[in-house]
């Protein structure tokens, strides 16, 4: 069965480590065609690796004056990089001369960002809770919501047309989802009361499912034409800090501070691993392979800090 081949070959994986950074890497990303890997750090750099059986940083550009907060590819140019950060501006830069070729002030601290499928399009939320959708050739406001909720984490849906935001409301974890075309001023087209506690991530995959993670601790992943849970992982005891799709969709990767779990579509653990010394901040798979990159927050000792980890097969 292919999930004891995948357990198998992760657990004798040897994790290769990314040295770069000076300070922790808050984000990391695949382009579209994994052929590079992009982290975000505290010390306002960005670095581009290539991995493999010789990993070695590729690039690097000094991006913000403040931390990156998160990194997103254009899915439809594996050359195209966005960025956002506390210093209220969103940057897209050009991944192969490593130049910013857009860059767009916004009125506020920036969290999160996400480009739509078709990569016209980007969504950013500020620590505010303002969310604006932006056009990316142009870097124009097309629309803006301010929610009276926390946000953490939003997601397009695979045809484009909706995107889901991971809230709190009233202590409880909400994933409201809107139609885009509609714009976010009409309010949620549905929302799906999750979980226990607030909604930490939302992350989807091509077959039309949608994973959640919690602060209850749990990750759940819904059927996104009934949206219906399917399946649940129970395995952490601490708030998820990230979540994520492998190639085609059939496993889930949730990572809390203390644990990475590896999990099948109906929530069976495959693989994991001890993360107690590192508290993953940020996950990420691999676009076509099963391979994923992983980087902590070590406040402690910091002999982790700025470390990137990536484990599984070539």
């Amino acid at each position: 069965m292919l999930s004891e081949s995948l357990s198998k070959s992760l657990g004798s994986s040897r994790p290769r480590e990314l040295v770069g950074h000076k300070r922790n890497v808050f984000s990391l990303a695949w382009n579209c065609v994994g052929t590079v890997l992009a982290s975000g750090s505290a010390d306002g750099q960005i670095k581009l690796w290539s991995v493999g059986m010789n990993s070695r940083e590729v690039g690097s550009m000094p991006a913000h004056s403040k931390g990156v907060d998160q990194l997103a590819w254009n899915p439809q140019n594996q050359r195209e990089l966005a960025s956002v950060s506390e210093d209220k501006t969103v940057c897209i830069y050009d991944a192969k001369t490593k130049k910013c070729i857009r860059r767009m002030n916004t009125p506020g601290s920036n969290m999160c960002v996400a480009w739509s499928p078709d990569g016209k399009t980007l969504v950013v939320s500020d620590k505010r809770d303002l969310v604006t959708v932006i056009d990316a050739k142009t870097g124009k406001k097309i629309s803006s919501r301010q929610f009276s909720c926390p946000v953490d984490q939003f997601a397009f849906t695979p045809s484009g047309r909706h995107i889901a935001f991971a809230t709190t409301q009233h202590s409880r974890g909400v994933v409201d989802i809107y139609d885009v075309q509609a714009g976010l001023d009409k309010g949620p087209a549905h929302s799906v009361h999750a979980h226990t506690a607030g909604c930490q991530d939302v992350v989807m995959n091509g077959r039309n499912k949608m994973a959640v993670g919690s602060y209850d601790g749990l990750a759940s992943v819904w059927d996104l034409n009934e949206l219906i849970c399917l399946s649940t992982v129970d395995r952490h005891d601490t708030a998820m800090r990230g979540l994520d799709f492998s190639t085609c969709g059939e496993y889930l990767i949730s990572a809390s501070e203390t644990l990475i779990d590896v999990a099948d579509s109906q929530g069976r653990k495959v693989h994991s691993i001890d993360t107690q010394h590192t508290r993953t901040v940020a996950i990420t798979w691999h676009p076509t392979k099963y391979m994923f990159a992983y980087a902590g927050d070590d406040k402690e000792s910091r002999q982790y800090e700025g470390v990137i980890r990536v484990v599984g097969c070539e």
